[in-house]
């Protein structure tokens, strides 16, 4: 039932770490196209890790018992190949190999990293891990699996990691008529170097430990700043979700799931999208970037809102702009300041056009009050203030 030792040819028993079985449907194809016989799945690092060290403990004994070794040493491996999708876990690829290599009775398992992100990619290449770039053909999984089952292959090092890690690109030429790609000019999503990786999800993996030991005030302060790293950490989010609902607290805890279904919309990480959507109310399902905005207005943060109301524009393009900012801002104290910081957000961010028609609509053709004769309801302020403001209302509500 258990291979001997891994073949220079195949893995006839691989152990998959992804999200889903339907993440990595043709990759599965492919490896038993290769002879792959057995597979076992793993849906976060921790349970690889156990899964590797109980088959790495059966395989151990076999072989003892079968006379192939004398002793249950260090390079016996678990399995024949650790398979690993980089869209797996909260945690990023980089670190769960990092701290894989760390492990001493597994740092010589063979693995095979799959990503579809040429700059990791090359990571784990300087790094000494074998890896794939999405989209591959079956000859170059062949020959990849080939590769990290090598006898001549290297055990995985920490230390080769964070050289990668550290490893500037080299420079490129810059291209004397543009420096940016027309989208990234327009939206002015240009993104700044990348954090850490390594001290982000270190940081993650504590707020995770406070949490499972009741300590939602320290966890809620790691989760903020593994946020400040990273804009959207998916786990952080909902991280801080799972402590507003230790807390009882119904409104934080669909503020943080919205940004989190929506950093997933974003990705285009569907099946995440739909369990994370699950748990909110039917009200707040529809269009999560409209409610992320709503959110972000809330916050006093006008340039995340204008990006929020940016993507939602391009998620239901049956509602123009203008609509949905106006309703939005109704919602708010103060309706004028929150459009005019608004305008200036998405004129900042490139969408200049877009920002001028977004002012001109909702801002600049109020008709101006004129001086009404005096009316019983003046001797009722809090009547007229009422009445003022569901005008007020109505009129946003035509203007929209």
């Amino acid at each position: 039932m258990y291979s001997t030792l891994p073949t220079a040819t195949h893995p006839e028993h691989t152990l998959i770490l992804a999200a889903s079985d339907s993440a990595v449907r043709m990759d599965v194809k492919i490896l038993r196209s290769i002879g792959t016989t057995r597979l076992t799945y793993a849906r976060s690092p921790v349970e690889a890790v156990a899964v590797l060290r109980r088959e790495r403990s059966i395989r151990a004994q076999v072989m003892l018992q079968a006379g192939e070794i004398s002793a249950c040493t260090e390079a016996v491996n678990g399995v024949d190949l650790l398979l690993c999708d980089d869209r797996a876990t909260d945690q990023p690829l980089l670190s769960f190999l990092y701290e894989l290599a760390g492990e001493t009775d597994l740092n010589t398992q063979p693995v095979l990293a799959l990503t579809g992100d040429a700059a990791v990619f090359a990571t784990l290449r300087a790094a000494g891990v074998s890896a794939l770039l999405r989209p591959y053909s079956v000859e170059q999984m062949r020959q990849a699996t080939q590769k990290a089952m090598s006898p001549m292959r290297q055990a995985l090092r920490p230390e080769a990691f964070a050289a990668a890690i550290a490893r500037k690109p080299p420079a490129r030429k810059k291209d004397p008529q543009s420096t940016l790609a027309p989208s990234a000019k327009k939206d002015g999503r240009h993104k700044k170097a990348a954090p850490d990786m390594l001290l982000t999800s270190e940081l993650f993996n504590k707020g995770r430990w406070r949490l499972k030991h009741g300590d939602e005030d320290g966890a809620e302060t790691i989760f903020l700043e593994v946020l400040q790293r990273q804009r959207d950490h998916t786990g952080a989010l909902l991280g801080l979700a799972r402590v507003c609902r230790a807390r009882d607290n119904a409104d934080g805890m669909h503020k943080w799931l919205i940004r989190a279904a929506a950093s997933c919309q974003r990705a285009g990480d569907k099946e995440r999208l739909n369990s994370i959507t699950e748990l909110l109310p039917d009200r707040l399902r529809r269009n999560i970037f409209v409610h992320e905005a709503i959110g972000r207005l809330q916050d006093g943060a006008y340039r995340d809102a204008a990006l929020s109301f940016l993507d939602a524009e391009k998620a239901d393009g049956e509602i123009p702009l203008h609509r949905l900012v106006a309703r939005a801002c109704l919602m708010t104290a103060h309706p004028d300041g929150d459009m005019r910081k608004l305008c200036e957000a998405i004129y900042n961010l490139g969408f200049k056009s877009e920002a001028i028609s977004l002012q001109k609509r909702l801002l600049d053709y109020r008709p101006l009050a004129t001086a009404d004769a005096a009316s019983w309801v003046d001797s009722f302020p809090l009547l007229k203030d009422a009445l003022n403001v569901a005008s007020y209302t109505i009129w946003a509500w035509k203007q929209a």
